[in-house]
């Protein structure tokens, strides 16, 4: 016991030292920022959806929002934030696998793929981290309420479900999905109390947040931004839907279809060994399935895949497991190997965040008190001169207008943004959203505008109005800064 102890604090150690790699490498300004800047404006007392427009459930913005309340806002503080949040992901994927195998090496492969595919490639505050954390917890305490027959860990249970919809609307439907399936096939061994608890937990928080938002009137706009976003333009409109395999040379196109259908193969092949052999586990491997049918569309592409494939090495022990035959076994080992190590260099090697440059070069390190990561050479020279344009031409606390999909920069300029939109993509602003725009810019007499570089390629009111109110000054990579006239 004291080897597998020890043998068991060194994996964590060397765990927690990538982590740390991964989380203070890279800089993205889009993504990450659309996140940052919510939890900045609610740490300064902005509610979501009525002050700023937000496309998701407001459990992570809260999150990071309440960190930068007390200890000021910075990109690395989220980041360590979310570390946190993927270490007690590892800790819970150690104690659920517990339940489906004894011999402890077997935990190491399934939280190495959690790692390699998920916080490596994902290693920002985005809602898909968090909701994964809550929702293996909440396997793992819907395991432990059949063992015990405890109605505290069936309520944990509806908490953590509770918290996984705060986090990711759309993952909270699959976790709740995933939890009838636990009530349907354990049915006979739990009784309705069991389930009142649970989903008296689930009710609790979410609950509490909607009265709150409803006495700060909040809740009707939380109503509207949720149907706008996610009915109207992401189901209705297909508003950046992709196909769900990209035209390529046809061998690409069969490695990529088994790659992105893998989570889908893995956890219903262990769906069903376990619905055969172990029904008590059965819904673990549904969680994976779950969580894949209501992640992996209306956007289908590597950003969200990842996180996908990091969840499937839970399936992949329960297959394991309950298989019988040596040599497969051996071929699902050396699986899980080849995959991690293919994590590993995708994470490191190719583009990080898809788009940018690879995480092993992404070693540049910027003097400035709210980022604290390393970065490359192209977002150091970003950083630094829109830092001093902003400088010299405004003042801290005052407005500049971003154009642009980097809703980052306001975090890092300490500048405010002077409108309720954090992402504005040219075919999602109506007229009416524009015309309120080109009032907030004049009623706040912003000075400093950042826009895409090719500006002039929107043809609407918003675009032809900055060109004739500002004039550009700099340009810089995609971006074009501009001054009021």
């Amino acid at each position: 016991m004291r080897a597998e102890n020890i043998i068991q604090s060194i994996f964590i150690a060397l765990l927690i030292l990538i982590l740390i790699f991964s989380y203070t490498h890279g800089f993205i300004p889009h993504d990450e920022g659309w996140i940052i800047n919510p939890a900045d404006r609610i740490s300064q007392g902005q509610l979501p959806y009525r002050d700023f427009h937000y496309i998701y459930t407001p459990g992570v913005a809260y999150t990071i929002g309440l960190v930068f309340k007390i200890f000021g806002p910075s990109i690395v503080l989220s980041r360590i934030i979310t570390l946190i949040f993927s270490l007690l992901t590892i800790f819970s994927i150690i104690k659920l696998s517990k339940y489906i195998t004894k011999k402890y090496y077997h935990y190491f492969l399934p939280v190495l793929i959690y790692v390699t595919w998920g916080p490596m490639h994902i290693n920002f505050a985005w809602p898909v981290i968090y909701a994964i954390w809550s929702g293996i917890l909440t396997c793992l305490l819907l395991l432990v309420s059949i063992k015990k027959k405890s109605y505290l860990y069936f309520f944990l249970s509806g908490i953590t479900t509770g918290l996984t919809i705060l986090f990711k609307q759309n993952f909270g439907f699959a976790l709740l999905i995933n939890n009838l399936i636990f009530y349907i096939i354990l049915r006979k061994s739990i009784n309705k109390n069991h389930i009142f608890s649970h989903i008296f937990g689930v009710f609790l928080i979410p609950s509490a947040m909607l009265i709150y938002f409803l006495q700060n009137n909040a809740l009707v706009p939380l109503i509207n931004d949720l149907y706008f976003f996610m009915i109207e333009k992401y189901l209705l409109e297909g508003m950046q839907s992709t196909p769900f395999i990209y035209p390529d040379i046809w061998f690409k196109q069969i490695i990529k279809t088994i790659l992105y259908l893998s989570p889908l193969i893995i956890s219903t092949i262990a769906a069903i060994l376990s619905f055969k052999k172990n029904k008590n586990i059965t819904f673990i491997a549904t969680f994976t399935f779950t969580f894949y049918l209501l992640g992996i569309r209306p956007t289908t592409d590597q950003v969200h895949l990842v996180p996908l494939l990091s969840i499937t090495g839970i399936p992949l022990l329960i297959i394991y497991t309950l298989i019988k035959n040596d040599l497969l076994k051996k071929a699902i080992i050396l699986f899980q190997i080849l995959f991690i190590l293919l994590g590993f260099y995708s994470a490191l090697y190719r583009n990080y965040y898809r788009w940018n440059t690879p995480l092993i070069y992404q070693n540049k390190s910027i003097d400035h008190p709210r980022l604290g990561v390393f970065s490359d050479d192209i977002n150091q020279r970003l950083i630094v001169e829109i830092q001093q344009f902003v400088d010299k031409h405004t003042k801290p606390k005052s407005y500049i207008f971003i154009y642009n999909y980097s809703p980052s920069f306001y975090l890092l300029t300490d500048r405010k943004n002077p409108t309720k939109f954090i992402f504005m993509p040219h075919n999602l602003l109506t007229k009416n959203d524009m015309k309120e725009i080109i009032q907030n810019l004049k009623n706040k007499k912003v000075k400093v505008i950042i826009t895409d570089i090719d500006i002039m390629i929107d043809k609407s009111i918003l675009s032809d109005y900055i060109q004739e109110n500002y004039k550009p000054m700099k340009e810089l990579y995609n971006y074009k800064l501009w001054l009021i006239k």
